[in-house]
C-alpha cells in the first residue's frame, strides 16, 4: 500500500482527535444533477490495534475519524476506503496516510 501523505499534526496516546481526508479530486458528477458525487461511508483501518477508531464521519466529499490510543514514538499507516454514491453508483475509492504519535 503507498502512503499519500502524513498528516502533520502528531496525535499524544492521551488525545482523542480528529484527523480528515478529502475526495474530492476522485469524485466526479456523472449525471446532470449539481450534486456530484459524495461518500456515503467509509472504513478506516489502522494497521495496529494500538490505534483505535473511534467514531467516522462522512460529510460531502470528506472522510473524517476519530483516533484514540497509539504508542508514544510510533506511526501508523492508516487505510481509508469509502463508499460514494453518483447517480445511483456505488465507486469506492481508498487512500493511505500515517498518524505518528508522540507525547506532549
Amino acid at each position: 500500500m503507498a502512503i499519500e501523505g502524513v498528516w502533520e499534526r502528531a496525535k499524544d496516546p492521551s488525545e482523542l482527535l480528529d484527523y480528515s481526508v478529502d475526495f474530492t479530486e476522485l469524485c466526479v458528477d456523472t449525471d446532470d444533477n449539481e450534486n456530484g458525487e459524495v461518500i456515503q461511508s467509509s472504513v478506516w483501518t489502522p494497521d495496529s490495534p494500538d490505534l483505535v477508531v473511534l467514531q467516522t464521519v462522512e460529510a460531502g466529499k470528506v472522510s473524517s475519524a476519530f483516533f484514540s490510543g497509539g504508542i508514544d514514538g510510533a506511526s501508523y499507516d492508516v487505510n481509508v476506503h469509502v463508499t460514494t454514491d453518483e447517480a445511483g453508483t456505488a465507486r469506492q475509492h481508498e487512500r493511505t496516510y500515517r498518524l505518528i504519535v508522540r507525547s506532549r
